[in-house]
């Protein structure tokens, strides 16, 4: 959108036609540092100035980036006005998550004044994504693809285009040499032949790249068509002959592929991908959905992650059961949502099976095979594209030294993994002290960076009881310690 918004604003005239769009992340914009952006700004003023998109801005005002700070406050004053004095031209843009911004926009009272538009991108919802998906199955090339043809066609009006030709008759390298124009004809031209010819530095080329000296005699003895590879073609009765040679006769107009070698490319060439059902593509679209509203949620880029995964997991199942032409473009049920697990499954998992040899913990086995058959009843309401039952993995666990909390909390993450419920299953072990900061809002910064490290892992926090410790005669509370408390709720 950035980049369609500079485009914008050159249509308009608001910025030149020339402006350089420089795209940069606020960390590298903060350590190249001020003396570098300026350098940069100046270059640009030849061009007539500058679109600076800086993506995660608000890593300009981190603690550890002290020269980002710098670089704000340097660009501030120039961002009153769209033409400064020093580099031209010069339009800002800020990027990031919404509440992180919030705060960049605190650093200077002067810089809400300088940003008074504000976009707000929201995540896509499920149709959206959806649509994602199936234009990525859609497997068409990028749609730069198509301009490559017209700059192929444009290759013969070069001179070694016209060498080719020249080479074969001394009168048409003449011809191609002049800028005259001796038949008269105007360019554009379209021959009998309903192909569209042009002059170029004194040559006529068509739109497939082919050459004649005269399109309106194009293919005639005295004017063959010379194709881009230097051959003369001649119409012959309802064919094209190629060197003078009848066995060469082909019904093609010279330049386009003989119709066994289009049939053999069209055999050859991507087709879309397809589902063996579409449900599935829209089950995988509500999983990929869940995570909507986390930084951990790309929206287009997470489908395209998705999209990658479904080819992985068909590459695998082709390679181990057998290629087919009819295979390669379908995807099936376990190529778009994995394999789809059991209750039997589950229960030959390694880290459920030690858990059940270990001794007594009745209670603790009993609760895990609950969740298996939630998770297992759960898969079959998914599979029936019906609201599965929303399950609460957090867990207290309670217990005198040596009962096994520790043992059971790592073989917890593994079950919870191999259930398909985390996406790590790590178990990352903290004590209170890892939480609890010294000063004012170092335990929440603290707080959050643990949960952050700890996405999609177990948090294992023992002696958790400490928190909740008071301080002094009174009972007063640790205004620290209800901060870390405070912030676990929250997150």
């Amino acid at each position: 959108v950035a980049r369609l918004y500079a485009r914008f604003l050159s249509e308009l005239g608001v910025l030149p036609e020339k402006v350089v769009f420089h795209e940069t992340s606020g960390s590298r914009l903060g350590a190249d540092g001020v003396s570098k952006l300026q350098t940069l700004l100046t270059t640009n003023k030849d061009q007539g100035g500058t679109l600076l998109f800086v993506d995660e801005a608000y890593q300009l005002t981190s603690q550890d980036n002290i020269g980002g700070r710098q670089v704000l406050d340097f660009l501030l004053p120039m961002m009153a006005e769209t033409k400064t004095k020093d580099f031209g031209h010069l339009v800002v843009i800020l990027a990031g998550y919404k509440g992180h911004m919030e705060k960049l926009l605190e650093h200077n009272e002067g810089i809400p004044s300088r940003f008074p538009h504000r976009f707000h991108f929201e995540d896509y919802d499920d149709d959206v994504l959806l649509s994602i998906l199936r234009s990525l199955m859609a497997n068409k090339p990028k749609k730069e693809a198509p301009a490559k043809p017209a700059a192929a066609a444009a290759a013969p009006v070069q001179p070694s285009a016209a060498a080719r030709v020249a080479g074969r008759s001394r009168s048409i390298a003449g011809y191609f040499n002049s800028p005259s124009n001796p038949y008269g004809l105007m360019s554009p031209y379209t021959c009998v032949w309903g192909r569209t010819w042009t002059l170029d530095a004194g040559a006529w080329t068509d739109d497939l790249g082919n050459t004649c000296a005269n399109p309106s005699a194009a293919g005639t003895g005295q004017h063959p068509i010379y194709s881009p590879d230097g051959k003369p073609w001649m119409r012959s009765g309802d064919s094209w002959v190629a060197n003078y040679d009848p066995s060469s006769s082909r019904k093609e107009y010279p330049g386009v592929a003989p119709a066994a070698l289009l049939a053999a490319a069209a055999a050859t060439a991507p087709q879309p991908y397809r589902a063996c059902d579409e449900k599935f593509l829209r089950i995988a679209i509500r999983r990929l959905a869940r995570m909507r509203g986390t930084p951990a949620f790309g929206n287009a880029r997470s489908v395209h992650n998705l999209f990658s995964l479904m080819r992985e997991r068909q590459s695998r199942r082709l390679i181990t059961g057998g290629l087919a032409r009819s295979d390669l473009f379908e995807f099936s049920r376990e190529d778009i949502l994995g394999p789809i697990p059991t209750a039997a499954t589950f229960q030959s998992c390694a880290a459920y099976q030690k858990l059940q040899q270990l001794e007594g913990l009745a209670e603790v086995k009993d609760k895990v095979e609950q969740l298996l058959q939630l998770v297992v009843k759960n898969i079959q309401l998914e599979l029936r594209e019906e609201e599965p039952v929303g399950v609460i993995l957090n867990h207290v666990f309670l217990g005198n030294p040596g009962t096994g909390k520790t043992t059971v909390a790592e073989l917890y993450g593994t079950i919870l993994r191999d259930f398909g419920l985390l996406s790590k299953g790590d178990v990352i072990k903290k004590c209170p002290s890892d939480f609890v900061g010294d000063v004012l809002g170092a335990s929440e910064k603290k707080s959050r960076d643990i949960l952050s490290a700890a996405m999609g892992c177990v948090l294992l926090i023992d002696e958790a009881y400490s928190l909740a410790g008071n301080v002094g005669a009174g009972g007063a509370q640790d205004i620290y310690k209800s901060s870390v408390v405070d912030t676990l709720v929250e997150q």
